[in-house]
């Protein structure tokens, strides 16, 4: 749980006021700090993969544990960010989002804080994901929940792998 506070600092102290008109809907925000947290570790892993090896290894161990609500949880981002704005406001965000965990690894002592992060993941054998997801917290920046005024949900695009009706 300590690695969770860690990440959740880390995570509430950047996060880019990009959509905060928007109001959020629970699931979206859960969404919303797990992938802020994977961009914050994914970022932290590419960085310090010089001074520590194993944190790539580690980052990897994250994503396979956590790689199913990773998935569900980008499915519901895109929902979110298609009913006023679409794919490129998505996108825009989260190389925002790499590019202040970028900045913010300047600082001295980020690799290790990665590190203990990724490290807490392993002992807790993929429990951070879910801890993270879970804090009953709106990142800053995110704007307001949604307060019943945003029901609607817009449809993702059909895949253009999906099969064709009879």
């Amino acid at each position: 749980m300590r690695a969770a506070t860690i990440a959740l600092t880390l995570t509430l102290v950047t996060v880019a006021p990009a959509q905060a008109s928007q109001c959020w809907a629970p699931d979206a925000l859960e969404a919303l700090r797990l992938r802020d947290m994977q961009v914050m570790l994914q970022v932290g892993a590419l960085r310090c993969r010089a001074t520590d090896p194993e944190i790539v290894r580690a980052y990897n161990r994250f994503i396979e544990r956590s790689r199913e609500r990773l998935v569900r949880g980008e499915e519901r981002l895109a929902r979110h960010f298609a009913v006023d704005s679409g794919r490129g406001t998505y996108d825009r965000f989260f190389t925002d989002r790499a590019n202040l965990h970028a900045e913010a690894l300047q600082s001295p002592g980020r690799c290790g804080v990665i590190a203990r992060i990724l490290a807490a993941d392993d002992a807790a054998k993929g429990g951070l994901a879910e801890a993270v997801a879970a804090l009953p917290v709106v990142p800053v920046g995110a704007g307001r929940p949604c307060t019943g005024e945003r029901q609607e949900e817009a449809a993702l695009p059909a895949s253009p792998f999906a099969p064709l009706p009879e």
